[in-house]
């Protein structure tokens, strides 16, 4: 989580900017039968997405 500090939002007051997200990675496979058995399995692509951190805003505006 990082936090920033934003002068348009009352101090002690927070607001999330970003809520960020897990990082995963995705792999799909084309698979292929003959004769209702498997006969292969071919990777068709290999993606990897980097988590994003959480942006928290925290306020400094004087009341």
């Amino acid at each position: 989580t990082e936090y920033i500090y934003d002068n348009t939002i009352e101090k002690g007051k927070e607001k999330i900017k970003n809520p960020g997200s897990t990082g995963y990675k995705v792999k799909v496979y084309r698979t292929e039968y003959e004769n209702g058995e498997k006969k292969d399995k071919i990777l068709l692509n290999d993606d990897f997405y980097k988590p994003v951190k959480k942006v928290i805003a925290k306020g400094t505006k004087a009341y």
